[in-house]
Order: structure tokens, then C-alpha cells, then sequence
């Protein structure tokens, strides 16, 4: 067990087997349900010999706060694998009864996405979900080499559960850049980062941290998060002083985050390009604009649309994002 792992409240990332029994809040036994499933889906993929990570879920919520429901009960498991481990993965998901309606798919078709989602009737009105990630966030707008990613990854386990987890400086660059990708508008995200940063910002590596974060072309992305989460009275340990032109804006505009979300929320895609790094602005603006088939096919969870119907819908798309940005 890594002495890391232990939670920012004081608890233990490892959970004793009477401890696990005594997990009686409203939300546990869905939680421990979850986690179960969860530790049933890391199985199915490592038994093809894959090396598997968990990104958030139930690890981040006992290693946060010592309880296994203290993000709620997921809805599903955030796993991790190298990309050229994807097919074997997803081979090996769906030998476990797991589908998925554009799956399977060449790796090569899947260019402009980082994650597939696949689902399984587990019970009666019960479903079980995977999120399969070669990339802990976006690739396009923060690209954090792979190997990098892999570099900070460490051993975690609760009575139930062995898996690998993005150590803290990873998990505080993870928790920012999904606030982004949220549209700004995830509060159980901010509270995440804040608890995570109360917990361990007085001991983590700042000059570690901040390369990878300048790394993952996610300064802009931490600044704001944190100055939201400042705003909200939600820290007790300073957190550092990026300074980022892009954040200063956003915290103007936008002091306390976006407190409403529409869905789609195009305005909260719009709202995240503030952050974007300049460089990565004009592929963003391109993906969000005219995004891919394959980005199609799995936010939609819907085959893969041929060149034309995908034309359409694009078209379709557009015309429904100018008039969502103009009721704004």
C-alpha cells in the first residue's frame, strides 16, 4: 500500500474488511454495488493481460474522503488503458457480456476521441457502464503524453478493490481539466479539487505539478478552478498563483463558475474555450463546430453515421448552436 493513497480527511485508502462491512450511509449500498461491478470489469480486462487504471469513481471517493459513497453511487467505471490496448480491452469487455452500438470498432476509426462507452444488463432495470479511456481527459485540448500519464500512476486498494490511480499531482490536473470539460458547471468536480488540494496541497511537489500541468496545456483550466473554488470559500490551503490572462477573464465573467446547465450545453462548450491554450483554440473551435463521426458515434451512442448522414446532422448541429448562443 502507498502511504500516499491515504485520504485527505485523514482516512485510510485502505479499508479494513469490518470497516467495509460497516459502510451504512443511504447511498452505500449502491456504492458498494458499483464497486463491485467495478472491480468485476477491471478483472475481465486484465485477464487479457492488460495493465488498467481507475480515473475517478469510487477510488477517488474514498481516497478524498475515506467513504465509499461520498461522491454518490457512480454511474460508471472510468477505466484506463494504453491505446494500443484498446482492442484487446474492448474484446475483452465484450467476451464479459458488455456492448456498445459503434463497437467494435478499427482503432484507427476512433481518431478524435479518447474514451468508448460500453453497457451490460447486470440485474433486472440494473445496468452495468464502462467508460474506457486511453487518455485521462481530452487528448486534443489537454495533451498529456501517454507515457507521462502512465508515469503518474500509483497503486491503490480498499478490501475489495486493487487497481492503479493518478497520483495527486495527476488527480489535481485531472479534477481541473474535467471541471473544463464539464462546461464549467460540475460542482461535485470544484468540491473534489478543493478537498483534494485541502488534503494535499501543502505536500504536494508544486514544480511537479506545475510541469504537468504546462504539459497538458491546462494552466488556464487549474487558475480558473481554483479561483472558483477560492470565490466559493471552498479552500483552506492557498493555492498557487498562476496568473493566467484566460482565467482573470473567465473569473470576471464567470466568479463562481456557470451555476446552470442547459443540455446540450453548447453555451458551457463555448464558456471551456476561454481556457483553451491558444494553440490547441483552433482545433477545439473545429471539433465543437464540425465534430468527428467517430465523437458522433459516441456521444450519441448510436452506429457510426455514414459520410452523408453525418454531413446532415452537422449541418443540423450548427444551425442548433447559433440559436442555443442567441436565446443566450
Amino acid at each position: 500500500m502507498n502511504p500516499r493513497d491515504r485520504g485527505a480527511g485523514g482516512g485510510s485508502g485502505t479499508v479494513s474488511p469490518a470497516e467495509h462491512l460497516l459502510d451504512s450511509r443511504p447511498d452505500a449500498p449502491g456504492a458498494l454495488l458499483a464497486e463491485a461491478a467495478l472491480a468485476g470489469a477491471l478483472g475481465a480486462v486484465r485477464s487479457g493481460g492488460i495493465e488498467c487504471a481507475v480515473i475517478k469513481g469510487i477510488p477517488l471517493a474514498r481516497r478524498l474522503y475515506g467513504q465509499v459513497d461520498a461522491r454518490g453511487v457512480p454511474v460508471d467505471a472510468d477505466l484506463l488503458v494504453r491505446h494500443c490496448d484498446v482492442p484487446a480491452a474492448v474484446d475483452a469487455l465484450i467476451d464479459e457480456g458488455y456492448s456498445s452500438p459503434y463497437l467494435p470498432l478499427p482503432l484507427p476509426r476512433l481518431n478524435g476521441v479518447w474514451k468508448v462507452v460500453l453497457r451490460r444488463v447486470v440485474a433486472a432495470d440494473v445496468v452495468g457502464t464502462v467508460e474506457l479511456h486511453w487518455a485521462p481527459f481530452s487528448p486534443r485540448t489537454f495533451p498529456l503524453p501517454e507515457d507521462l500519464v502512465w508515469r503518474h500512476l500509483e497503486p491503490f486498494e480498499t478490501a475489495t478493490l486493487r487497481t492503479l490511480v493518478p497520483d495527486r499531482e495527476l488527480t489535481v490536473v485531472l479534477l481541473a481539466c474535467h471541471f473544463a470539460q464539464s462546461g464549467l458547471a460540475e460542482p461535485r468536480l470544484l468540491r473534489d479539487l478543493a478537498t483534494a488540494w485541502n488534503g494535499w496541497g501543502s505536500e504536494i511537489d508544486l514544480a511537479t505539478l506545475l510541469g504537468l500541468v504546462d504539459r497538458a496545456k491546462a494552466t488556464a483550466a487549474l487558475d480558473y478552478a481554483f479561483c472558483v473554488a477560492e470565490h466559493r470559500g471552498l479552500l483552506s490551503v492557498r493555492p498557487p498563483q498562476l496568473g493566467t490572462p484566460q482565467a482573470r477573464w473567465a473569473s470576471h465573467l464567470m466568479a463562481e463558475g456557470r451555476v446552470h446547465r442547459s443540455s446540450p450545453d453548447y453555451p458551457g462548450q463555448v464558456a471551456a474555450l476561454v481556457l483553451c491554450h491558444p494553440t490547441r483554440l483552433p482545433v477545439e473551435v473545429g471539433r465543437f463546430v464540425f465534430p468527428s463521426r467517430a465523437w458522433t458515434a459516441v456521444a450519441c451512442e448510436r452506429p457510426l453515421p455514414s459520410p452523408a448522414a453525418h454531413a446532415v446532422e452537422s449541418a443540423k448541429r450548427l444551425g442548433r448552436i447559433v440559436r442555443g448562443l442567441l436565446r443566450r
